[in-house]
Parts: structure tokens; C-alpha cells; sequence
């Protein structure tokens, strides 16, 4: 068979588009600009920011592990509003899907028996709402392999969580390997990082292949422009 390869999202719109059929759905996605708009009105509300980002970041960890205020319902309501119940935005294709494949036994089963061999890369960057669409396609007799480092979670903001598919998965018998050895980092990066990460409680340590001496040097820089200018000058010394 023919190995399949794609994002969360990818992989649920396809789900989408072959559950919705002959019957296409009438939902389509937010083109970027609408998203844009969107957020401009939420921020007229004043009572949820004044930064568009960060309101869109809010809303993508909300719908990701639910709200727990008061607040946090209110915006996800007056976003659902604005946006209408006929456009989708990324986290919508999730839950749409999984519910789909939750309601749809036959089709779930036919799923699950596609793909005999799952492969998760970067594991430790999926949030909650990712993790249980995921864990749709994974009966007890497939073969499962993760690959993540808990120390590299980028998105926690938008609520990933290195614990949120092996917390799904906990009943699945498995090993755990764990790689000790780095190839890429200077031994000076490395044990730098390694102090840094320690900070959130995190014993992990790597052992370098690389030899030699000296220390990163640190610089704080007014924006990305003046940082790429800086990383320029100190590649070409």
C-alpha cells in the first residue's frame, strides 16, 4: 500500500470531503482576510484585547481545550456569530471530522483498517482537539510509533500538550525509547539549552557527539529585522 502523508488538518479535510459526499457540505473556509475582519470586530468589544494576534491565538487554545470562564464562553460565542454557521476555520475541519468519524461506525472501521502503521512526528505540538481526531484512526491492533521531545512544546500557547495523545493512547502496550544523543548542537548550545529547560522542571539530559569549546553568545534585538542583520554579520564574522 501506499504510505499517506499530511498534517491534521490535511487529513480531515479529506475526511470531510469524502463523508460529506454525495451530499457536499455547504461549509467552506475562512479566506484570511475574512479571519482579519473578524478579529477587527472583536477587538471594537474592548473586552477582550486590543491585539488581533493574541485574540486569535485565544481563541485557537479555547477551541482546542475548551473554555473555563465566563469570558472565555463570551468570546467564543460572539466569534461563532461572526463567523456564521457556513465558515470553517481550521479547528472546525477537526471537529467536524472527528465527530463525523465518531458518528459514522462503518466508516471509522474502514479508517482503521487503512492504515495498519501510524507514524506522529512532532507529537509533542499537538493540542488536545488534534489528539482526539487522531485517535480515531488508532484501534489497539495497529502499530503506533511517536516522535517527540517535551522540551521543544512551541505552541503551548495555542494549547498543545506533549501528554494529550499518549493520555488517549494509554491503554495501547508499548516501548519507549529514548534517544540521549545529540548529533547537531555544539556542546556549549546544548548545555546552555539544557540549563534553560531546567527551569520548567525537566531532569532530560543529552550527551554531544560535536567537540570543542566556547560558549553562544546572547543578543535581545528591537525586532526581526535588526535580528536577521545581527545573525548576518555574525556568520560572515
Amino acid at each position: 500500500r501506499a504510505a499517506m502523508i499530511g498534517t491534521c488538518h490535511s487529513l480531515a479535510f479529506r475526511v470531510l470531503r469524502r463523508l460529506s459526499s454525495p451530499q457536499p457540505s455547504s461549509k467552506r473556509l475562512l479566506h484570511t482576510w475574512e479571519k482579519e475582519r473578524i478579529l477587527r470586530r472583536l477587538v471594537q468589544h474592548r473586552r477582550f484585547g486590543s491585539d488581533p494576534v493574541e485574540i486569535e491565538e485565544r481563541i485557537t487554545r479555547l477551541k482546542a481545550c475548551a473554555a473555563v470562564t465566563d469570558g472565555d464562553q463570551e468570546l467564543l460565542t460572539l466569534y461563532a456569530q461572526e463567523k456564521g454557521p457556513c465558515r470553517m476555520d481550521f479547528q472546525d475541519l477537526l471537529i467536524d471530522a472527528t465527530q463525523l468519524l465518531i458518528s459514522a461506525e462503518e466508516w471509522r472501521i474502514l479508517y482503521q483498517s487503512s492504515y495498519t502503521h501510524v507514524l506522529i512526528d512532532e507529537a509533542q505540538d499537538l493540542d488536545p482537539l488534534q489528539a482526539r481526531f487522531i485517535a480515531r484512526f488508532l484501534p489497539p491492533q495497529n502499530v503506533l510509533t511517536v516522535f517527540m521531545d517535551p522540551d521543544q512544546t512551541i505552541y503551548s500557547y495555542a494549547g498543545a500538550d506533549p501528554d494529550a495523545l499518549l493520555h488517549l493512547c494509554a491503554d495501547f502496550p508499548k516501548t519507549m525509547i529514548e534517544l540521549r544523543t545529540n548529533y547537531r548542537s555544539h556542546p556549549g548550545v546544548l548545555g546552555a539549552t539544557q540549563r534553560l529547560i531546567r527551569h520548567n522542571g525537566s531532569m532530560r539530559t543529552m550527551a554531544p557527539v560535536r567537540t570543542g569549546e566556547g560558549r553562544p553568545h546572547f543578543a535581545r534585538v528591537r525586532d526581526e529585522i535588526v535580528e536577521a542583520c545581527v545573525v548576518a554579520e555574525t556568520v560572515h564574522g
